[in-house]
């Protein structure tokens, strides 16, 4: 599963920029996910592979 981000300044895609990701499971509060890096794919846009991800889950993951 993918995890987009966009962030801009002053209205202007940011890049060049290093964002990290950090996912909970909120139903046991560990970590699942704790800093990894996202890409950048341009315009402002970054993104994670979250491969860790599980359907049956879904509804306990957060992102922060």
């Amino acid at each position: 599963m993918w995890i987009l981000a966009y962030f801009k300044s002053n209205g202007v895609p940011a890049t060049g920029l290093s964002p990290v990701v950090r996912i909970r499971d909120v139903d046991t509060n560990t970590l699942v996910i704790s800093g990894s890096a996202m890409l950048e794919s341009g315009d402002g846009f970054y993104k994670y592979d979250f491969s860790a991800y599980t359907p049956q889950k879904e509804k306990h993951h957060s992102l922060f």
